[in-house]
């Protein structure tokens, strides 16, 4: 195929790509009059159809005739994503902590280009509008990068965490000084994964500043080993916002009513039902014991919890200390 025709191809393809889909498809009268109107190409019925096939050879996609005769129409098939498919990855995007407003929409942009004309504006009037909690900033992907450059070098980091003040501003918090293993997502923010001072930690990623690539190799390797892929989900589900805490086995005597959120907490794999008695269902998980977790447990909804001992306390101690608040 000549360089002018294989333009020409593209430019067909360009066309039928943004101009049709199963909803639109358009007629051969169409195409002509608008590939000349538009581009300046004189095309005839012959000349589009061998451009169809080869559309059809060197892509992905299809171009379908609706029906035979002078009422046929043509649409183009076969996109990357579907339209609803484009929608949700939208809101994911929309909705997401990480990502600033700006490269909100540059990426949203992209993957609108993605869609035919008519399917943009559907995905557009119908797309989740962007989040007010959004980063002010777009440096987690560069914290990121350079925490993965230290992975790979196999050397530990150095970084602040930082911390909310008053005024609303990250400043300067404890130094650390880490073996980095992976990554996880979690709660809508990546989170760090990694070995300090005899025992493994998650800092949140966002909250990192002034990352340092140190000389000493990273320690205690076959700690961050240890996990497939399902242990890394039940660690994020065993977690309230990701808080470190002793795995431990609960029992809770709570509404039934309420089974659904603990599912959709924990994990439906990870919810044991023990039975049903007067006063409620009772059932069993494993999760890590942390304050915010008992203030969980208290606002979504629980009658008596059974065990562990040590949970027990805890949520005695922090309902004294919050007597006084009403």
């Amino acid at each position: 195929m000549s360089n002018n025709n294989l333009q020409k191809v593209i430019t067909l393809f360009q066309y039928m790509y943004r101009n049709t889909d199963e909803e639109h498809p358009v007629s051969m009268a169409r195409i002509l009059k608008d590939m000349e109107e538009q581009y300046g190409l004189s095309l005839s019925d012959e000349t589009v159809k061998a451009y169809f096939r080869a559309i059809r050879e060197y892509t992905d996609l299809d171009v379908v005739q609706t029906q035979r005769g002078r009422y046929a129409k043509h649409y183009l098939t076969g996109r990357l994503f579907q339209k609803e498919e484009l929608r949700v990855l939208i809101d994911a995007v929309n909705s997401s902590m990480l990502i600033n407003e700006k490269n909100s929409r540059s990426i949203n942009k992209r993957l609108l280009s993605l869609a035919s004309a008519a399917e943009e504006k559907t995905v557009t009037r119908n797309a989740l509008g962007i989040s007010a909690a959004k980063s002010l900033t777009n440096n987690t992907w560069v914290k990121i990068s350079a925490i993965e450059e230290a992975i790979n070098k196999n050397c530990q980091v150095s970084f602040c965490y930082s911390r909310w003040n008053s005024e609303k501003r990250l400043e300067k918090g404890k130094e650390h000084k880490v073996s980095p293993f992976f990554f996880l997502w979690g709660c809508d923010r990546y989170y760090l994964y990694c070995y300090e001072n005899g025992k493994t930690k998650t800092f949140r990623v966002d909250k990192i500043e002034k990352i340092t690539l140190c000389e000493e190799k990273r320690e205690h390797l076959e700690l961050g080993k240890r996990f497939s892929g399902r242990q890394i989900n039940d660690y994020v589900a065993q977690r309230i916002d990701m808080f470190d805490g002793e795995v431990r086995e609960f029992t809770l005597l709570i509404p039934e009513k309420v089974i659904g959120a603990y599912i959709d907490r924990f994990g439906k794999d990870n919810i044991t039902v023990l039975g049903h008695q007067e006063e409620g269902l009772m059932i069993s998980f494993r999760a890590a014991e942390s304050d915010l977790l008992f203030g969980w447990i208290l606002g979504v909804g629980v009658k008596k919890i059974l065990s562990p001992e040590s949970f027990q306390e805890r949520g005695k101690e922090i309902l004294c200390r919050c007597k006084d608040i009403l």
